[in-house]
């Protein structure tokens, strides 16, 4: 049997990967062996919304729930 994989979060803007609840950049090697979701670490997310000048709570992230069926 094939152990299961885990999703991992990556930064659409610097590419970084959210690892035990830090965003740092992750080696190809790593990157290799991670199942990637794309979404914003907080330093991009807070960047882009000053560039947008938009009120953070306009845009504030809402919880994914993923089902397996």
């Amino acid at each position: 049997m094939v152990a299961p994989r885990l999703i991992t979060r990556s930064c659409c803007v610097c590419q970084r990967v959210e690892l035990e609840q830090r965003w740092r950049y992750a080696s190809a090697q790593e990157q290799a062996d991670m199942v990637l979701t794309h979404t914003y670490c907080p330093e991009c997310f807070h960047r882009t919304l000053a560039e947008l000048q938009l009120p953070e709570a306009e845009l504030r992230p809402t919880a994914l729930v993923l089902a397996c069926g």
